[in-house]
């Protein structure tokens, strides 16, 4: 009896699929035959050791790449792809090892397997579509969140499975030759007819010619391959032999033209950063910026958008609702904070509901306000950049409290801090409102400064309807009165919450209110009821009447939050005079100079327990210094621990237990950080106060060098930008629930 073959040779790393009409087994093959198969054999393992070296070589590429970009090397980061592809390159990377190994094994073992097995041969077939299905799948959708990648897995493993599972079910029915290959033909023409679709309509990421230069190499591949499988279905054994090769060496350029198609992508990614955090929307944002303002903040905030390739991610330092935050360097140099935003999907729609923090951030610039660096879209992340600070006021208050000296000293500057925060966010016209102070939105930096975070609440409004935001304990009584979610408060809320957050710094560990300790409601009833948190008995008067009227029921009766800063720089400077003149008395046992260093008095503060750290002694040399009882000797310099550079008591000022520059109102800043106190009585270029609460000026620019082009004053316009708001659309749009975080 004679037997026929039809071979039909594929290479989905080259794979050989033999039919006959009569089951032969694998060892009864020709020599001819057998010969021709450890070619494709050979073929294969060089195909996939290819695609598997190249695909591990772009990985390591990448992560050389990016560590050089880190260090801000613009040309770098121009090759790095975002790290949302490095798993992508891995399943390339395994998919094709894992073929790889099966044909070099097989060769060496002189291994054929079932060839005569239309399923197994099938199965051969199945890497190189499963490649080309996921990327073109993962590429086409809107994100590239882990979701996403899951998705494109499941629907690639799915498609590239259809043909061994259509192929099942022949051989269970038992068709013939003619009816297994023309159903495997048309399964495979729908597949290309989707290449062709986005051939012709390529998806709105990337770009066109990236993405028709990976779909006219997969088109090509397809166009070899079926030429080869209909030369072997014909029995044209040398003619399918010569498309099986063309057809394993065409893929072998697979690599590149995926590299290709990541590359725009990512830059596409680059842009969408840039464009989608200020474009238009296409649905209204409730309080949100308008079109208008968002082409202008467009202008003047692309600084502010971070290259993902020159942010380095290290370890997660805090957890919250909707966010992780990550200890980060920048550009190399720059210790940050990192906040982690991971939605289900990113998108342009995604990113632009994150234009309101960062357009707020990067336009507010004061000392006690943690500086804003920018923005970094990194799929399936958003980013917001910031400085690094060591702990949360909230942490602070949670420790055992050390021994001081003087303990109201230590809490004073604290207080100022935060009211220097606040008053600069008023100091805006309209004032924006925070919306959520709390001891957990202050920072502590190095310095042991305080610095206010957290404006994803934050408000450019003036007594108009606004939804209800904020911690329970903090809430003023006009924002719990609210009804159906909306209330009508103007920035004299902030001032209430202010007040608590002050007497949280003046009674540490401290239950504000005992009766409805885990009950919401009782707090609610009580704070519109009137009470208050208890006071101390021995509270400095001043503080007293500052928190009485700060968190007073009716709102216009509150004093401003620059009235609060200008209470409080009185109690510091009655107790900076007399630490000044303890340490003045140190300092004359040592010699008849009025002068020390900066580590002196450090040392001094530290061994007196003013101070128990070098943070805290350097932020009541700060505050000697915006009292103006402690300068530097050229006036040029903030407070700091230092052996070289010294600092001079001016000891009339200290007498007088006075501050040595009287400002009058009409000169006080409106940033919130000068009080209306001071005219320098030493000489008139002293700016002692200024660097003490870290208002440095810029550096002089020298003669010989190249002046820098002076960065846009941008913020004035920047908030009334985010006050030209959905007017109708916030008085419509109604929170379901009350914000009740803690």
């Amino acid at each position: 009896m004679r037997s026929h073959w039809v071979i039909a040779c594929h290479n989905s790393n080259s794979t050989v699929h033999i039919m006959s009409a009569l089951a032969t087994p694998a060892p009864a093959l020709d020599d001819v035959f057998y010969h021709d198969y450890r070619k494709v054999q050979v073929v294969n393992v060089f195909g996939y050791g290819l695609l598997l070296t190249t695909s591990l070589a772009i990985i390591v590429y990448l992560r050389r790449t990016r560590s050089t970009a880190y260090l801000g090397d613009m040309e770098a980061a121009k090759k790095v792809l975002l790290p949302a592809f490095e798993p992508l390159l891995w399943i390339l990377a395994a998919v094709a090892g894992g073929y790889c190994s099966f044909y070099l094994g097989a060769a060496v073992a002189e291994y054929s397997g079932p060839l005569s097995s239309p399923v197994y041969t099938e199965v051969l077939y199945m890497p190189r579509q499963f490649n080309s299905y996921l990327v073109v799948v993962y590429l086409s959708q809107p994100s590239l969140s882990l979701p996403s990648l899951h998705r494109a897995l499941a629907i690639a493993v799915v498609l590239a499975a259809g043909a061994p599972l259509i192929a099942l079910l022949t051989v269970a029915i038992d068709t013939d030759l003619q009816v297994r290959y023309t159903l495997l033909t048309i399964y495979r023409s729908i597949m290309v007819l989707g290449f062709l679709y986005r051939f012709v309509w390529p998806g709105s990421r990337a770009n066109r010619r990236a993405w028709r230069i990976f779909l006219g190499f997969v088109l090509v591949y397809y166009v070899s391959f079926f030429s080869q499988t209909y030369m072997f279905f014909k029995d044209l054994s040398t003619e399918g032999t010569f498309f099986l090769f063309t057809t394993s060496f065409w893929y072998v350029l697979a690599p590149f033209a995926i590299w290709q198609l990541l590359k725009a992508d990512t830059e596409h990614w680059r842009g969408v950063g840039r464009q989608a955090i200020l474009q238009n929307p296409d649905t209204k944002v409730h309080e949100v910026v308008s079109a208008q303002g968002l082409h202008v903040l467009l202008e003047v905030h692309q600084r502010d958008v971070i290259d993902f390739a020159h942010l380095k991610i290290d370890d997660k330092i805090g957890v919250g609702a909707t966010s992780d935050v990550y200890k980060g360097l920048l550009r190399s140099s720059t210790r940050v904070a990192v906040k982690v935003y991971t939605p289900n999907e990113i998108s342009e729609a995604t990113i632009t509901e994150f234009s309101q923090e960062t357009a707020l951030c990067a336009a507010l610039k004061h000392p006690n306000i943690v500086a804003f660096y920018g923005m970094c879209v990194a799929p399936p992340a958003i980013c917001l950049v910031s400085e690094l600070c060591e702990c949360s006021l909230d942490a602070l208050l949670t420790q055992p409290r050390p021994a001081y000296t003087d303990p109201l000293l230590a809490q004073i500057v604290l207080m100022l801090d935060a009211a220097r925060a606040v008053a600069y966010l008023h100091s805006f016209s309209p004032p924006f409102l925070h919306r959520d102070l709390k001891p957990a939105n202050f920072l502590l930096d190095v310095n042991h400064v305080l610095k206010l975070t957290d404006f994803g609440e934050s408000r450019s409004l003036s007594n108009r309807a606004m939804t209800i935001k904020g911690t329970i304990e903090y809430m003023a009584p006009e924002v719990i009165e609210g009804k159906q979610g909306v209330a009508t408060y103007t920035h004299v809320a902030d001032v209430y919450s202010l007040a608590i957050t002050l007497w949280d710094i003046l009674h540490p560990g401290r239950e504000k209110y005992p009766v409805g300790r885990q009950n919401p409601l009782k707090i609610f009833e009580m704070v519109l009821d009137g009470q208050r948190p208890p006071l101390d008995h021995e509270l400095h008067p001043l503080l007293r009447d500052v928190l009485e009227s700060a968190w007073c029921s009716q709102p216009e009766y509150r004093p401003s939050a620059m009235a609060i800063v200008q209470a409080l720089e009185q109690v510091q400077e009655e107790l900076c005079g007399i630490l000044a003149q303890n340490l003045l008395r140190v300092i004359k046992c040592l010699g008849p100079h009025l002068a020390a260093t900066g580590n002196e008095l450090t040392h001094c503060l530290i061994q007196n327990e003013y101070a128990f750290t070098v943070a805290e002694a350097t932020r009541l040399g700060n505050a000697l210094m915006d009292a103006g009882l402690l300068h530097h000797e050229t006036h040029e310099r903030a407070f700091e621990d230092s052996a070289t550079i010294t600092y001079f008591f001016h000891e009339q000022a200290i007498e007088l237990s006075q501050p040595c520059v009287l400002l009058s109102k009409d000169n006080k800043s409106n940033d919130g950080g000068d009080s209306s106190h001071n005219v320098d009585l030493l000489e008139a270029g002293c700016r002692c106060r200024q660097h003490a609460q870290g208002h440095v000026p810029q550096a002089k620019t020298k003669w010989y060098q190249r002046p820098r082009k002076e960065r846009p004053k941008v913020n004035a316009l920047t908030v009334h930008l985010l006050n030209d708001l959905a007017e109708e659309d916030s008085l419509h749009k109604v929170s379901d629930t009350t914000s009740l975080s803690g």
